[in-house]
């Protein structure tokens, strides 16, 4: 689903060998699917020229300087949650991942995070790196893990539910 002028248009990639009619005749029957996952899906609202920053919009020949800021200020946090969890020898490590925010490497003694997550409100971004240093204690999403999340993050579930409304910067 892409958002352009004003307007959502649903795309469909398919094999070069389907049809046009086969295409349609499988939209058709999976309609009421379609049509549910439609509802749920997060568009992005951005225009071509246009580029989401720590959750606020700039344009993109403006955003070089916005970008080094914000990865500054990514790095100062896990830095000082390094601290705060006692992990001083952990590393953070960026990479593109187009379906999870972070992840921890207990073994390896790093975290990374998702190159995506520039995108998104720096006290989303907090969250995330809270929820992979849990890690470190509980390599689980058990609900003991959770408890601990709380203790650094007491409206955990409440981001967690705004980073969804995020979802769309991660294609």
């Amino acid at each position: 689903v892409k958002y352009i002028d004003n307007k959502y248009y649903l795309f469909i990639n398919s094999y070069k060998k389907l049809s046009e009619t086969q295409i349609k005749a499988l939209v058709e029957k999976n309609s009421e699917i379609i049509e549910k996952l439609l509802k749920n899906i997060k568009v992005n609202p951005l225009k071509e020229n246009e580029i989401l920053i720590l959750g606020k919009i700039y344009f993109k020949a403006q955003s070089n300087d916005k970008i080094k800021e914000a990865t500054k200020q990514i790095i100062e946090m896990f830095n000082y949650y390094k601290k705060v969890f006692n992990k001083n020898n952990t590393v953070l490590k960026f990479r593109k991942m187009k379906s999870r925010w972070g992840v921890c490497h207990i073994t390896k003694n790093y975290i990374n995070l998702s190159t995506y997550l520039i995108h998104v409100p720096i006290h989303l971004i907090e969250y995330v790196i809270i929820h992979e240093f849990c890690h470190f204690k509980y390599a689980n999403h058990s609900k003991s893990f959770y408890t601990e999340v709380e203790k650094y993050c007491h409206d955990y579930k409440k981001r967690v539910k705004e980073l969804k409304s995020f979802s769309y910067v991660l294609t």
